[in-house]
């Protein structure tokens, strides 16, 4: 009994006013809310900020995941392209090469275009030899001996001719077969070189979607945040509400929660139904607490004609205030309501007298 009698007392610090069904959004001014309806409220922004936050959790997840594939992307987009460098810079080593094969080989058929030029001036030279006669020979200025040398000397430079001619054109073939090794080996590097850029434009797509779902993923996260910000901003703004109990102090709507919960969890009370007793004893134009605290207890009533208070309650209450420190004739109370009785005095919501 004395739970429950802790429980109303309670209760009568919170100026309840009816009853609604709760939703976290923006309240605008409090005083347009029943006590009932902000606990409402209250409990559902809890229960929507949890879920928020699980909400949230989950997209923080989803981001991390966008976030390492992004970044295994950005890898192998870096590693694609510093391959793709490499292969430019050999294709221009390669190139190069073949340019220099080139040059050699034009320079070897300028060399045996030469060689093969003095070979046909040998032979022609060594042919107009051949066709002295022996007669010629003997009555020829040249010794016989000096002739015969000659002859001997044009083969000997024909044969040697003839050689290096024959080294060049092997060498410039040999410049030839590399010249076109290097050709296949360009070929060869270009196409795994393009397919490499392939790759790398594949990589650059996949990266620029994942860098826009990274953004899209980033804005949810910054909107559930500030939904959750949002939510609790209201939690707090009813939880810091600051009500007047029936001695006058303030006391927040988060602590007056805190004060009748246990009572209500404890002894199973159906806040409805105490509520609706609180209203048939406070109700006043249809609001619970409505004859609170509207009078002073010495006061002459308009229509009764007589004090506020009945007088056989004055030592009472007075007695009662001067416990706590306060000053009677400046505590308000009820009202008379006329069709009741003709005395007020009572307290807050439910209406307690000295």
């Amino acid at each position: 009994m004395k739970q429950m009698f802790a429980f109303i007392l309670a209760l009568t610090f919170l100026p309840l006013v009816s009853f609604g069904q709760g939703s976290c959004d923006d309240l605008g001014s409090l005083d347009n809310y029943s006590d009932e309806q902000l606990q409402d409220i209250y409990d559902a922004c809890e229960a929507e900020i949890a879920a928020e936050k699980k909400q949230l959790e989950q997209k923080k997840q989803e981001t991390a995941t966008i976030s390492r594939d992004l970044s295994v992307l950005d890898s192998e987009f870096k590693q694609s392209n510093a391959f793709v460098n490499q292969k430019e810079v050999e294709l221009q080593k390669i190139a190069a090469a073949i340019n220099e094969q080139k040059k050699e080989v034009l320079t070897l058929e300028q060399e045996t275009d030469q060689r093969r030029l003095a070979i046909a001036e040998l032979i022609r030279e060594k042919h107009a030899l051949d066709q002295f006669s022996p007669i010629e020979a003997v009555f020829s200025t040249q010794t016989l001996s000096s002739f015969f040398q000659d002859l001997n000397f044009f083969d000997i430079i024909k044969d040697q001719l003839q050689a290096s001619y024959e080294q060049l054109v092997a060498l410039k073939q040999e410049k030839l077969a590399t010249a076109e090794e290097l050709e296949e080996r360009n070929a060869r590097e270009r196409q795994i070189k393009a397919q490499k850029e392939l790759e790398l434009q594949a990589i650059a797509q996949n990266r620029a979607e994942q860098k826009v779902l990274l953004a899209i993923a980033e804005q949810k996260e910054e909107q559930q945040e500030a939904a959750i910000a949002e939510k609790e901003r209201i939690r707090s703004q009813i939880r810091n509400r600051i009500f007047t109990v029936a001695s006058g102090e303030e006391i927040s709507f988060g602590n007056a929660l805190d004060l009748i919960r246990p009572f209500e969890s404890r002894l199973g009370i159906d806040a409805a139904f105490l509520l609706a007793i609180l209203f048939q004893e406070s109700g006043w134009s249809g609001n619970i607490g409505g004859n609170i605290g509207q009078c002073y207890y010495k006061d002459i009533h308009p229509v009764t004609g007589v004090t506020v208070m009945s007088p056989r309650q004055h030592s009472a209450f007075e007695t009662i205030m001067s416990g706590l420190g306060r000053d009677a004739s400046s505590q308000k109370v009820s009202c008379p309501i006329p069709r009741d009785g003709s005395y007020g005095g009572a307290m807050g919501p439910a209406q307690f007298i000295p």
